[in-house]
């Protein structure tokens, strides 16, 4: 299995760097890729987005952390600071996701 996720998470392409921020801990940015997934709600009548962060394991993202993401272009309509939410490692450890609940623009 190839461990390099480079090109995946290549900013030329969908990936953008973000910045980790936490108390007492020095600021860490990495490469991320920011997406939607829907979910039903209201007991299935109505489908809510949810903003779902994806980056390569390696940086130390907990519950609770800030992620504030400030681009330039058309994915700059996502700038702001975030709420990390259920961080988790997923594709057998090779990556992480975590949901983002907004907190300011």
């Amino acid at each position: 299995m190839e461990d390099d996720l480079s090109d995946f998470f290549d900013e030329d392409d969908f990936a953008i760097q973000v910045t980790r921020v936490r108390q007492a801990a020095a600021d860490v940015t990495f490469v991320a890729i920011l997406g939607l997934t829907e979910e039903d709600a209201l007991m299935g009548r109505a489908t809510a987005a949810d903003r779902v962060l994806h980056w390569p394991t390696g940086p130390d993202v907990r519950e609770g952390d800030t992620i504030v993401v400030a681009v330039l272009g058309p994915l700059a309509v996502h700038n702001g600071s975030y709420k990390v939410q259920e961080p988790r490692r997923i594709n057998d450890g090779a990556e992480c996701a975590c949901y983002l609940q907004k907190v300011s623009a």
